[in-house]
């Protein structure tokens, strides 16, 4: 690949709602779960402003890192009550068309997702097909591993769930 390389990191983690905010109907109870654009049934969603997409929330961020912008916070303020409940492959869109304003390209993405559960390894292929067409790019360059951290950390608890991304990308005159 011709041309300047810049990496970029992104992270994000949000908890599951609580039984008591479920049962209370507090917080958005009524959102699926979403993960990499998989809704995942029979799980309790996000607390989170928008649908909670944790995995896109961790790739916008490491996207913009790599392009030297800010975090999704800076562009999608979740006081901005026109964010509540969005879908999160519109910031992924977003952190695309910056990326063709830029004339960059990603060539990979390395995502390591961290949590006890939904299990990962059934929806992987679906969220690496669901990166690829949103970012134009090939499944292939979207690596996608899962751990629990041996129940160390909260999210290896089952408390909800962390993604942590590697972004490389490619631009003539980076």
């Amino acid at each position: 690949m011709e041309g300047a390389h810049k990496i970029g990191l992104g992270k994000d983690s949000h908890r599951f709602l609580s039984a008591s905010e479920l049962e209370t109907g507090d917080c958005d109870s009524d959102k699926p779960l979403v993960i990499g654009g998989v809704v995942v049934p029979n799980a309790a969603p996000f607390r989170a402003h928008s649908d909670g997409d944790v995995l896109y929330h961790a790739v916008f961020n490491s996207i913009a890192s790599a392009l030297g912008m800010r975090s999704i916070g800076h562009y999608f303020p979740d006081s901005d009550q026109a964010q509540r409940k969005r879908d999160s492959a519109d910031y992924l869109l977003f952190i695309k068309q910056k990326l063709d304003e830029a004339s960059a390209e990603v060539c990979n993405l390395s995502i390591v997702v961290e949590c006890l559960r939904p299990k990962i390894d059934p929806i992987a292929e679906q969220i690496r097909s669901n990166l690829g067409e949103i970012l134009d790019i090939k499944p292939e360059q979207v690596g996608l591993t899962a751990t629990t951290g041996e129940g160390i950390t909260p999210w290896g608890r089952g408390l909800g769930v962390e993604v942590t991304v590697t972004t490389l990308i490619r631009h003539d005159t980076l």
